[in-house]
């Protein structure tokens, strides 16, 4: 069994899940969300799949075994995800539905798909308020307290050091973010891959602006 998380703020140090491992822990979250997601997992069978995950993870990593650390880790946005579906015929955007019962029509290729049809065909994405995020994560005094002083240096440890940034109209008050993903597939062989967009804060030093890792 893996070593218990008293601390659910661990969770928020996006890290690789262990060592060796392909995948960071804050994708092995989004790839468990979206899998939920995709199937209309009740928390239950939620809680299920994490205890399963636990048995096959080697000693000490830190995931969440139980419902309430899972959704905890996400519910630190204060927002609930939203799910967008996209045709699977033509790749057109869809929107979002209320139900899962829902029948829409696409609007480029005019076919006609139920949400838990495009659920299980993996043809979504999921949604959270970046905006919510930022503003709740500047709110920590732990975070607030570390933001970077903007110095140009020609040991550029930071892209706040660089002279590029240096040179951006930026005031005191303004923040600056860089986007990264990468594809994580489930399997080797498998066609369908999570492509979780993430964002850090530039102006806070590496390890706090990986704890601060925001999921879009």
């Amino acid at each position: 069994m893996c070593h218990p998380m008293s601390d659910v703020h661990n969770l928020f140090q996006d890290e690789d899940l262990y060592h060796g491992s392909q995948i960071t822990r804050a994708e092995s979250m989004a790839l468990i969300m979206s899998h939920s997601l995709r199937y209309h997992s009740s928390k239950e069978a939620t809680e299920g799949l994490l205890k399963l995950l636990q048995a096959h993870l080697p000693k000490g990593v830190q995931m969440p075994d139980t419902k309430y650390l899972f959704f905890k880790y996400f519910s630190h946005c204060s927002t609930q995800s939203t799910l967008h579906y996209c045709c699977p015929k033509c790749t057109s955007y869809i929107g979002t539905l209320s139900s899962s019962n829902d029948t829409v029509k696409c609007n480029e290729c005019k076919t006609l798909h139920k949400s838990a049809n495009l659920a299980k065909a993996g043809s979504f994405f999921v949604m959270l308020d970046i905006k919510k995020q930022l503003h709740e994560l500047l709110e920590q005094p732990e975070l607030h307290f570390n933001l970077t002083s903007r110095n140009v240096s020609l040991d550029v440890s930071s892209i706040t050091q660089s002279k590029a940034y240096n040179e951006l109209p930026m005031s005191d008050y303004d923040i600056s973010i860089t986007w990264h993903t990468d594809g994580v597939s489930l399997f080797h062989s498998s066609t369908y891959a999570i492509w979780p967009l993430e964002l850090e804060v530039n102006e806070l030093p590496h390890r706090k602006g990986s704890y601060a890792t925001v999921l879009h």
